[in-house]
């Protein structure tokens, strides 16, 4: 099962720092998606020195990890079932700023990255998913992903 939630475009980025809104702005209107973003986001993270950030290759299949567990979260993959229920719970006492940082805590803890350094990328995630609803989401997610044997969308 699906999260839950009815997601509205706007205001997502509310809880990010202005710097961060501003760059956010200034790339989506630039022609940017999303998920664009969210790889210069994760390229942007870190020391240089990193091993795997800088790298283009790298820094893809690192925003696809982060993406693979926003969907399974989000799109009702078992292992979330209870984060599910307490994110339901968070959006309708709280809001987005909250459930973005729930959201962002949840995942930091599968990809070993902090929760700051996920806060943008997953507030990306929810306003690319608002766009469409929660299910063309992950509807459009399970497909790309259907071939894929270690997705959390396969079979």
């Amino acid at each position: 099962m699906t999260l839950d939630i009815e997601l509205t475009e706007d205001g997502w980025f509310g809880g990010l720092p202005n710097s961060q809104v501003q760059t956010i702005e200034a790339l989506l209107k630039a022609g940017q998606t999303e998920e664009q973003i969210a790889e210069f986001w994760l390229s942007q993270t870190g020391a240089s020195t990193t091993s795997g950030f800088g790298a283009g290759g790298a820094i893809q299949k690192y925003f696809e990890n982060v993406k693979s567990e926003f969907v399974a979260l989000v799109c009702g993959n078992g292992k979330y079932n209870e984060e599910r229920e307490k994110a339901k719970i968070i959006w309708q006492e709280h809001g987005k700023i909250a459930l973005v940082s729930y959201v962002s805590f949840v995942i930091a803890q599968n990809v070993d990255l902090s929760n700051a350094a996920l806060v943008p990328i997953i507030a990306l995630l929810f306003s690319l998913a608002a766009k469409i609803s929660v299910n063309a989401f992950c509807k459009t997610c399970v497909i790309e992903n259907v071939d894929k044997p270690d997705s959390p969308n396969s079979a």
